[in-house]
């Protein structure tokens, strides 16, 4: 299981050290509970990881083994479990939508046997009831039905005619379009192929499955039980494949039951207590408003770790005895507070469902969706963040039976079709294409395609996939359009990357001190938005007014409430003013004039008509006490002060003049028409 020599292996030596993971727990727990008869549930294999901590776990007394899950009657048609009912109607909200596609592409180097891929196919088919069902409404209720018999065939693009370079962007537009394409739960038929063929012995395989009647751990069942017949039936072998105990309809019957037994009842109170406050994710900054109704559109941005990060990333777990995905988990959360400034993170994350071993073989919408609630304090570091979140996954794999919609139900949240309820960031890590040693079809390669994932399509605001692929971490940030611009995201991957960094070189430095901006950004931040020089006239502001009264006199210059002035009458009238504070109050150079009045098209003309007149002015707001304007009046030696309205109060012991616009206009044509002198 860990792909060790035994030798390497001792009765001490802790699983998760040496490359366990939670995949890989459950894989333990199912053996031993094959073997043995006697269950372990995940969460103890976490907290006994040892060969010897087990053994006294196995030796204490406990539970016996559970019964097996039962196999019912065939019946016209069965009740959904409560995973596809909430699918169910998710999808009669959108008619068409493809939100819950799960397509895939992948290369094949060498010559397909297309007769034999299409009774592989065909036998996939006939083998799991799942991929015969359809869903349709009776009586006001969803119900779903394994139809006898169904012909899947794979369906055929051949380009090879088309010139070379003209096939790969074919060959993408064939995908784009099959992802995109709805599936109708009414008709059955929920899983097609399609293999489009590029040269003689090259050819793309496009496969889509919908949600309802799978899931990631059912893709790897197809894809390894595909390969096998394949092989088999080029070989001329018959069905190599045991015989299925079990069916997707047997799960569904008796997982219902156990609900309706309340057998849940210990789960139950955990996930109720936890969300009683009943929040409501994360509130993360957003580049456009979020619409009334949720919307799928998305696409993905990838973010690739190498070799040497990874595994420092896996050590600094290893020392404080987490596992990957807890160190995945603390560093999503880390993203998330900085990003959002919330210190109460909430992630969702799937589960495949699967901890009893009978339902491994099993294709069908299994998967559950644990929610992760971790408190993160800025102020500690990488390394407290993780015993936090080592506690809350431990907990979480302890209560993962107990179905996210039937808690969905028991919170009652409010009704928010603008988003999904409870958690708007999903975190996913994969481990459904290695936790069964690869395989291929014989005479077959496979591998990725380069657009595998430009297809329009994201169930949330945000989800980091997160998979561990030959040592690398292999990231995709899935994210809405409808509410990031991609932009946004490709900065948001850079930021990761930096941070992941300032985590790995010091692991305890509080979380608000680490480096987030990555450089470039950093540098935009702090000089980039701040570099604000730009060339400026060398004119004063009456030469820049008389400009715009002379560019465009009609212009509107001030308004106020219903009035207004263009910029010709302030100019003119600005001037009346000046010439009046010049000649009648002596105003100049060297000099300082008072103005007090309230906000008015005459403050302006008072303001400017000052300044042209070449004396200085002091604004002083009239509902200031009046023991200040008198210090102001004072301190300011303003010989003159122009008001809106007589002020007594205000102007008792002031010894200098007070005079309004109305005053200082003279009404000359002089004084209205030319320009005063330029003093300063």
């Amino acid at each position: 299981m860990l792909e060790k020599d035994e030798a390497d292996v001792g009765i001490d030596h802790n699983f998760f050290e040496l490359g366990g993971h939670s995949l890989k727990a459950m894989t333990l727990s199912s053996r031993i509970h094959k073997e043995l008869k006697v269950p372990v549930p995940i969460g103890r294999i976490f907290e006994h990881p040892t060969i010897r901590r087990l053994h006294d776990l196995l030796a204490a007394p406990g539970d016996e083994a559970s019964a097996p899950v039962p196999v019912f009657e065939k019946r016209e048609y069965y009740d959904l479990s409560f995973a596809q009912r909430r699918l169910w109607i998710l999808c009669q909200f959108e008619e068409d939508s493809t939100a819950y596609n799960m397509p895939g592409v992948f290369y094949l180097d060498g010559a397909l046997d297309i007769p034999a891929f299409s009774a592989a196919i065909q036998t996939l088919t006939d083998r799991h009831d799942s991929l015969r069902t359809r869903f349709f409404s009776m009586n006001g209720m969803p119900r779903q039905q394994v139809l006898d018999s169904l012909t899947v065939e794979p369906a055929i693009e051949d380009l090879r005619q088309l010139p070379r370079r003209q096939r790969q962007e074919a060959a993408k537009e064939i995908f784009v379009r099959d992802a995109d394409s709805p599936f109708r739960l009414e008709d059955g038929g929920l899983f097609r192929v399609t293999v489009i063929l590029m040269e003689e012995t090259v050819a793309i395989l496009v496969f889509n499955t919908h949600h309802i009647i799978s899931d990631g751990w059912s893709t790897g069942i197809i894809r390894k039980e595909v390969f096998a017949l394949y092989n088999a039936y080029t070989q001329g072998r018959p069905n190599p494949l045991l015989p299925l105990r079990l069916q997707y309809k047997d799960y569904t019957l008796w997982h219902n039951g156990l609900i309706d037994g309340n057998d849940f009842g210990e789960s139950e109170r955990y996930w109720l207590e936890k969300f009683a406050d009943r929040p409501n994710g994360i509130q993360l900054p957003l580049d456009f408003s979020r619409r009334p109704i949720q919307t799928f559109n998305g696409g993905r941005v990838p973010l690739l770790v190498g070799r040497d990060r990874t595994r420092r990333l896996e050590t600094l777990g290893r020392k404080r005895d987490a596992t990957f995905f807890m160190c995945l988990l603390t560093f999503t959360a880390a993203i998330l507070q900085r990003y959002s400034g919330q210190r109460d993170i909430i992630v969702g994350s799937p589960v495949a469902g699967r901890q009893n071993p009978e339902l491994h073989h099993m294709t069908g919408f299994l998967v559950n969706t644990l929610v992760y609630r971790v408190d993160v304090e800025p102020e500690f570091g990488f390394s407290h963040l993780l015993q936090a979140v080592k506690l809350e996954t431990t907990h979480c794999y302890q209560y993962q039976d107990y179905p996210f919609d039937l808690l969905m139900e028991k919170l009652d949240l409010d009704r928010d079709l603008s988003q999904s309820p409870l958690f708007n960031f999903m975190m996913a890590h994969n481990n459904t294409w290695t936790h069964e040693a690869r395989s291929n079809m014989s005479g077959v390669e496979l591998s990725g395609v380069d657009f595998a994932d430009e297809f329009n399509m994201s169930k949330f605001d945000l989800v980091f996939i997160m998979d561990l692929i030959d040592e690398e971490l292999d990231v995709k940030i899935e994210y809405n359009s409808d509410l990031f611009r991609r932009e946004t995201i490709l900065r948001m991957r850079d930021n990761m990357n930096t941070l992941l960094d300032s985590i790995l070189e010091a692991p305890d430095r509080p979380l608000h001190q680490l480096q987030l901006l990555h450089c470039l950004e950093a540098e935009m931040v702090t000089r980039g938005f701040n570099h604000n020089r730009r060339p400026f006239p060398q004119s004063t502001v009456q030469e820049l007014v008389l400009r715009q009264s002379e560019t465009t006199p009609d212009g509107i210059a001030v308004v106020h409430h219903h009035q207004a002035l263009t910029y010709k009458e302030l100019n003119c009238r600005a001037n009346q003013t000046a010439r009046a504070l010049r000649q009648r109050f002596g105003a100049g150079p060297n000099r300082v004039v008072a103005v007090t009045m309230e906000r008015s098209l005459e403050m302006i003309i008072a303001l400017l008509g000052t300044v042209k007149s070449g004396a200085g002015y002091v604004a002083i707001d009239p509902t200031y006490p009046p023991e200040r304007v008198e210090h102001m009046l004072e301190d300011s030696d303003a010989s003159l002060a122009i008001i809106d309205r007589p002020r007594p109060q205000l102007f008792a012991a002031y010894d200098g003049e007070t005079a309004t616009i109305e005053q200082l206009s003279d009404g000359s044509s002089e004084a209205y028409d030319n320009e005063p002198e330029l003093l300063n």
